[in-house]
């Protein structure tokens, strides 16, 4: 029995200090590029533009790819076949364009 009683102590103690020392990673900062590119699709029920885009920075190629929109006003006041530049923000895997400009036709 003391010596059960002694491994449970152990075993808290080593839990205990465990968890104590984990610290979890601090979130990375948000980071912002611009975007230049053509409206291509809409998705109305997941607030999401599909836009083909020059580079963006050093974050992205050359590309047409879909992106959340921050702002459903923002998002309201888009459509098919605009051109138009945003910021993309990226934080971690999470990314998002907001600051969205129509440009006139070319």
């Amino acid at each position: 029995m003391n010596q059960f009683i002694l491994w449970l102590g152990l075993a808290l103690l080593s839990t205990t200090i465990a968890c104590s020392s984990f610290k979890p990673a601090p979130a990375e900062p948000e980071k912002h590029y611009q975007l230049t590119g053509e409206v291509k699709t809409l998705d109305d029920k997941d607030q999401t533009v599909t836009i083909q885009h020059q580079a963006i920075g050093d974050w992205m190629s050359a590309m047409t790819m879909e992106f959340p929109v921050r702002s459903k006003e923002e998002f309201a006041q888009l459509h098919v076949g605009d051109r138009i530049t945003a910021t993309v923000n990226v934080q971690g895997n999470d990314y998002n364009i907001s600051g969205i400009h129509k440009q006139p036709a070319p």
